[in-house]
C-alpha cells in the first residue's frame, strides 16, 4: 500500500538515501528528527524527551530540512494539512526510540500504524495531541524481539495481530482518563497563555511608564539648557557691569589722589605762608612800639594769642578733613573690593556648574572673567591700603600742628608780658607734616 501510495509522488523527484531509506526531496522523515531534551514547560507526566529537527547536516537531512515539510505519509496523525512546520512534525509523528533510556541526539522513529490509531482517537479536528500524554514513546521499544519471533513462528504471530485488531482500540475508563488529561492540558495551556498575556500587559504598561519618564527626562533636559543658556547670559551682563564700575572706579581714585595730593601740598603753603606774614607783621608791630614807646602798651593777651594760633588750628582742621576724605575713600573702596570677590565667587560657581553640565567653554570663559574680577578686587584692596597709609601718615602729622600752635602761643603770649624784649625767631623750617 505505501509503495503504491509513494511510486507515483516519487516521479521527477531527487531521492537521498541514508542508511537504505530513501527520503524524497521536501517530503518530511523522522530520520531528520533527534531525540531532544523538553522544556520546563512541555514535561508530561515526567517524560522529558522529545523530537526535535536536526540541524542541518551533509546527507539527507541537507535537502530535505527546511522551514515547512510535505508530509505525505498516508498513515498521517496530523490530517487539518500535508504542508507541515518541520519541528512540528517531528514532534507529533516522531517518536523516541528507546523511551526514558534513549539517547540525546540519537535518530527519532517513525509511529506504527497501532500507535498512529491511538494518537488519531485522542486528536480534535485532526490536530495531534502530545505523545508524551498518550503513553507512547516513554518505554523503551520492544519490536526488535517481536520481529525475531514472527521470523521464527510466523503462524503464532499473525493470530495475536489479528486479535489485536479485532479488539477494542482503548477501554471506556481510559478513554475518560485521558479526555481528563487533554482538559487538564488544556486548561494548562490556557494558564500559561494567561499569565503570558498578563505579561505582555505589565510589559505594555513598563514601556508606556518608561517613555513617559523619558519624556520628562527631555522636558527636564531642556529646561535645565534653557536655564544654563539664561544663567550664561546674565553671567555676561554682571561681567560686563563689573569691568565697567571697575574702569569707572579706577579713574576716580585717579582723580582723587591726583586732587588730594595737590590740595594737602596747597594747604601746607598756605599754612606756612601765613604763619610766616603772622610772625613779620608782629615784629613790624613790636618794632613799631619799640620806636613810638620806651614801654608800648600790652596787648591783650587772648586776642594776641588767638589770632596766632588761628593759622595753625585752620591747617590742622584742613589736614583733618583731607585724611577723612582719603579714609573715606579707603572704606569705600575694601567695601567695592568685598564686592567684586563676591560676585567673582559665584561666577566661579556657576563655572563649576557649567563644567559638570559639559559646557567646557562657558564654564572656562566665566572662570576667566571671575580671575580678572579677584585680581582687580586685589588692586582695589592695595589702593585701599595705599590710601589708608596716607591717612594714617596724615594723621600722625596732625600733633606737630599743635605743637606749633602752641609754641606760636607761647610767643605772642611772651610778646604780650614782655615789652621791649625780642622774642626768638619763628623756625620755618619745622613745619606740620602734611600729604
Amino acid at each position: 500500500m505505501w509503495l503504491a501510495f509513494a511510486l507515483p509522488l516519487a516521479l521527477g523527484d531527487l531521492l537521498a538515501r541514508r542508511g537504505g531509506v530513501a527520503v524524497r526531496e521536501g517530503s518530511c522523515s523522522c530520520d531528520c528528527c533527534a531525540v531532544g531534551q523538553r522544556l520546563p514547560s512541555e514535561v508530561v507526566n515526567g517524560f522529558d524527551l522529545k523530537c526535535s529537527l536536526k540541524p542541518q547536516e551533509v546527507g539527507v537531512c541537507a535537502v530535505a530540512i527546511g522551514d515547512t515539510c510535505s508530509n505525505l505519509s498516508p498513515s498521517r496523525v496530523i490530517t487539518t494539512s500535508t504542508s507541515l512546520d518541520y519541528a512540528r512534525f517531528c514532534f507529533f509523528e516522531c517518536k523516541v526510540p528507546q523511551g526514558m533510556n534513549s539517547e540525546l541526539g540519537s535518530t527519532c522513529a517513525e509511529l506504527t500504524d497501532q500507535e498512529t490509531q491511538i494518537v488519531k482517537s485522542q486528536s480534535v479536528a485532526g490536530n495531534a495531541v502530545d505523545l508524551a500524554s498518550a503513553g507512547i514513546g516513554q518505554v523503551a521499544e520492544e519490536s526488535a524481539t517481536t520481529a525475531d519471533v514472527g521470523a521464527a513462528e510466523p503462524t503464532a504471530a499473525a493470530a495475536p495481530i489479528e486479535e489485536a485488531e479485532a479488539a477494542p482500540a482503548e477501554p471506556e475508563g481510559k478513554e475518560l482518563a485521558k479526555a481528563s488529561q487533554d482538559a487538564a492540558e488544556a486548561a494548562r495551556t490556557e494558564a500559561r497563555a494567561t499569565s503570558a498575556e498578563a505579561k505582555a500587559a505589565a510589559a505594555a504598561v513598563n514601556a508606556a511608564s518608561e517613555a513617559a519618564k523619558a519624556h520628562k527626562a527631555a522636558e527636564d533636559g531642556a529646561h535645565a539648557v534653557a536655564s544654563l543658556r539664561g544663567n550664561l547670559v546674565q553671567a555676561k551682563l554682571h561681567a560686563r557691569a563689573a569691568k565697567a564700575a571697575a574702569e569707572e572706579t579706577r579713574k576716580v581714585l585717579e582723580e582723587l589722589h591726583t586732587v588730594a595730593h595737590a590740595a594737602a601740598v596747597e594747604v601746607g603753603r598756605q599754612a606756612a605762608a601765613e604763619v610766616q606774614a603772622e610772625a613779620d607783621d608782629a615784629k613790624r608791630q613790636l618794632a613799631s612800639m619799640i620806636a613810638v614807646a620806651s614801654v608800648p602798651p600790652p596787648p591783650e593777651v587772648p586776642e594776641a594769642v588767638g589770632k596766632v594760633m588761628g593759622p595753625y588750628l585752620s591747617g590742622q582742621l584742613h589736614a583733618m578733613g583731607i585724611k577723612a576724605a582719603y579714609s573715606d575713600q579707603a572704606q569705600i573702596w575694601a567695601g567695592d573690593a568685598g564686592q567684586m570677590r563676591q560676585q567673582a565667587r559665584q561666577m566661579g560657581d556657576m563655572a563649576n556648574d557649567y563644567q559638570a553640565a559639559g559646557n567646557t567653554d562657558a564654564a572656562q570663559k566665566l572662570l576667566s572673567d571671575a580671575n580678572g574680577l579677584f585680581a582687580k578686587a586685589d588692586s582695589m584692596a592695595a589702593k585701599t591700603n595705599e590710601y589708608q597709609a596716607i591717612a594714617s601718615k596724615i594723621n600722625d602729622g596732625l600733633p606737630a600742628y599743635t605743637d606749633a600752635m602752641n609754641k606760636a602761643s607761647q610767643r605772642a603770649a611772651y610778646w604780650a608780658n614782655l615789652p621791649g624784649m625780642v622774642p626768638p625767631p619763628v623756625a620755618l623750617t619745622q613745619t606740620p607734616v602734611h600729604a
